[in-house]
């Protein structure tokens, strides 16, 4: 039979006879670049599932308040104690002095309502700021805390003297406030103030760094709502959600961007006004800490990445050799 020779593409003779078919030379280089492109799909498989597990994870947090006041008789005081269900202690300022538990020149915090609200009731000859308080401490380390209560208005005059702060450009006194504390600074993180703007009803607001507050929605008196706030110490900024919606966003926090913060104290407090008797109700008091610690997959998504990596290099090693 005659022969035929050929040059192969690595530049190799091989003799190929005239109806057989040819069969090329194995390519062991090019046999391990299609073991690593298997192994490389097998991980990044592996990848994938691990991020979306990652972002979820990235998502949640850990509720370390939930203060509801469910198991208070009604009528009575709040119990207090500590967290996660009860608040840290009650008290007030009047003209001249400070009380813990709040006495009759404070006012009251009772427990009222179907719902089981504790209603703060300042004394109407008490016109002092922090007439009634609710002060709660804790020791959070966190880059990131969200606060969220139930607030209803019940009542109060159309302006308060006590505390006048600057409004969307005018003035408005305030009659409620709610504030985390930002241990590592030695400052408020952010500020929630209530101020009225009429006898049945107001704005609610945040107060920045000079004191200046900034309204993001409005109430009547007499009407439920629920405010979270979250507090991001990375991007030094507060976000605020009314009812569900977001309202307010990049609001700057009172010590701006931070590092390696502790946040360490929840402070509510009812202001007074002399010849009336205001009242807030608060129920439903939770916050939340948000760990910034990378989560388990995120050190297995780098050691996948390193893995690919040694393997890689080990597999041309070897092709080398």
């Amino acid at each position: 039979m005659v022969g035929h020779s050929r040059r192969n593409v690595r530049g190799v003779w091989h003799h190929q006879s005239w109806g057989m078919r040819f069969s090329p030379p194995k390519k062991p280089f090019f046999q391990g670049v299609q073991i690593v492109k298997r192994f490389v799909v097998i991980l990044v498989a592996l990848l994938l599932v691990l991020v979306a597990f990652g972002l979820t994870n990235a998502q949640a947090a850990v509720q370390f308040m939930d203060i509801n006041f469910d198991g208070d008789s009604i009528g009575s005081s709040p119990a207090t104690g500590s967290l996660p269900s009860l608040p840290g202690a009650l008290g007030g300022f009047t003209a001249t002095d400070y009380f813990s538990p709040p006495t009759a020149a404070n006012g009251t915090i009772l427990v009222q309502g179907s719902d089981k609200a504790a209603v703060f009731s300042s004394a109407t000859t008490n016109g002092a700021v922090g007439a009634l308080f609710m002060d709660t401490g804790f020791s959070v380390h966190s880059q990131q805390i969200t606060l969220g209560f139930d607030i209803n208005v019940l009542a109060s005059p159309s302006s308060l003297t006590g505390q006048v702060l600057p409004l969307d450009g005018g003035a408005a006194g305030v009659l409620f406030g709610a504030r985390i504390w930002n241990a590592s600074q030695g400052k408020w993180a952010f500020s929630f103030q209530v101020a009225p703007t009429s006898d049945v009803g107001g704005v609610f607001a945040l107060r920045d760094a000079a004191n200046a507050m900034t309204s993001f929605g409005s109430y009547q008196n007499g009407e439920e709502h629920h405010v979270a706030i979250v507090g991001d110490c990375d991007m030094g900024t507060a976000t605020v959600y009314l009812d569900g919606s977001l309202v307010l966003s990049g609001f700057p926090l009172r010590g701006g961007i931070a590092s390696n913060v502790t946040f360490s104290e929840l402070f509510m407090y009812l202001n007074g006004q002399e010849g009336y008797s205001n009242q807030v109700a608060i129920d439903n008091i939770v916050a939340y800490d948000f760990n910034a610690v990378p989560e388990p997959a995120t050190c297995i998504v780098w050691s996948i990445f390193g893995g690919i990596g040694v393997f890689a290099g080990w597999r041309r090693r070897k092709m080398a050799a």
